[in-house]
This record gives structure tokens, C-alpha cells and sequence, in this order.
């Protein structure tokens, strides 16, 4: 039996309750004063596009017809169609991000379009990061004590957790990123130890797709597994 062996069969007692402390903490950073400050334009876009909605309203003449003096909440906030979705991304935001926009839209129509709610989205998935942190390092660098390190500096570094307070798609690519590079691994080692591959390549097919839509920057990433293959 090795020593991390031993060290982890001895730790099993108190790791979970560990683990729950640290997430606790990240949570809670993440709450404090979540909408104690305004929106700031990209996070008003971000809320606006969710909606199907282009910034300048070029999908909404009917709306902004200049014959009209005032239009309605209703009118403003219309059930939109497919197209209005892709101009409003297309015209926005460079048609970035369309998987985080359908993401926030869903949840906006349940939790109801505020500051608080449109950021709350991010929080979890900053969240469920630190956590898949945790199960990434204790994975494949054999040590419970560095897994725990890891999970707590990402529950408290500041730029992390000024980043999980904005309704932006940051939290949601971090956390994508960090779960393909996971299932990446996953997938290399059933190959080396003739274990089943399928199912970690087909979730890292699944997870690398959407992380292209969450940010276009995650095909850097991608293209580094790919190096990583290579060498």
C-alpha cells in the first residue's frame, strides 16, 4: 500500500465535510452583495440578446417605429422567433457565446430577469468549478492535500470571484473547459490501461462542442489536447 493510499483511506472521514466548507465559502463570496452594484453594459447586452433582442432594436421595428411616441412592456418583451436569436447574437456579440445566451434565457424565463438572477446563473457554474477542481487534481495528481489547496485558493481568489459575479459567459466556459480537459485525461488513460474509451471520448466530443459555443477562446484549449496528443 502506498502512502497516498494510506493518507486517503485515513482522510475519507472528514473529506467530504471538508469539501462541503470550502464550496460553502465559494457560495457565499459569490452572494455577497451579488447585485449591490448596477449592471454594466456588457451585462446589459448579455440580459438584452438572451431575449432575442438586437441593442439598437433594428429586430424590433414594429416597435420602434418612429410614428410611435411609447410602446408597451409586452410589445418591448414579445415572444421572439429562431431568427431574431441569431441577429441578436450575430449583431452583439459577434455571434459569441450562443449556448451561454440559450442558458440564460431558459433560466431567466424561471428565476425572472434581474441583476441578482441573470448573475446567480454564473455563480453556480463558478461554483461547480471550484468543485470539479477539486475531483480534477485529487484525480490525476494523486494527492487529496493539493486537491484541497486547489479548491480552496479557487474558492477565494479575488479575480475568480469578481468574474462569478458578472452576467457574462466567463463562469459557464471556465467550468466546460476545465470538464473537457478532465474527460480528455479520463479518456487517454482507459486507452493506456485497455479500459472502455467510448463513453469519456463521446463526453469530451459532447462538452468540447459546447465549450466552443460558450466562448470561441476554448479551441485554444482544444488545440492544445491536440498538441498534447501529438508530443
Amino acid at each position: 500500500m502506498t502512502f497516498y493510499q494510506r493518507h486517503s483511506t485515513s482522510s475519507s472521514s472528514y473529506s467530504p465535510f471538508l469539501l462541503f466548507v470550502i464550496l460553502a465559502v465559494a457560495l457565499g463570496l459569490r452572494l455577497y452583495h451579488l447585485d449591490a452594484h448596477g449592471i454594466f453594459f456588457d451585462e446589459k447586452s448579455t440580459m438584452v440578446v438572451s431575449q432575442g433582442i438586437v441593442l439598437d432594436g433594428a429586430n424590433q421595428k414594429d416597435v420602434f417605429d418612429k410614428g410611435k411616441l411609447v410602446f408597451t412592456n409586452e410589445e418591448f418583451w414579445r415572444e421572439k422567433q429562431i431568427p431574431d436569436y441569431y441577429e441578436a447574437m450575430t449583431r452583439s456579440d459577434i455571434g459569441n457565446s450562443p449556448f451561454y445566451y440559450f442558458l440564460l434565457h431558459h433560466w431567466m424565463n424561471v428565476f425572472g430577469i434581474s441583476d441578482f438572477s441573470a448573475r446567480m446563473m454564473s455563480v453556480l457554474f463558478s461554483v461547480l468549478t471550484v468543485w470539479l477542481l477539486f475531483i480534477f487534481t485529487r484525480r490525476f495528481f494523486q494527492s487529496e492535500r493539493l486537491a484541497f489547496t486547489a479548491a480552496a485558493l479557487a474558492a477565494i481568489e479575488p479575480f475568480f470571484v469578481a468574474y462569478s459575479q458578472q452576467a457574462r459567459n466567463y463562469s459557464l466556459t471556465f467550468f466546460l473547459t476545465l470538464l473537457a480537459s478532465y474527460l480528455f485525461l479520463r479518456a487517454l488513460e482507459a486507452d493506456n490501461t485497455n479500459k472502455p474509451s467510448l463513453k469519456w471520448y463521446a463526453g469530451y466530443a459532447i462538452t468540447a462542442f459546447l465549450g466552443l459555443y460558450s466562448h470561441f477562446l476554448v479551441a485554444s484549449v482544444l488545440l492544445a489536447h491536440g498538441l498534447y496528443v501529438l508530443c
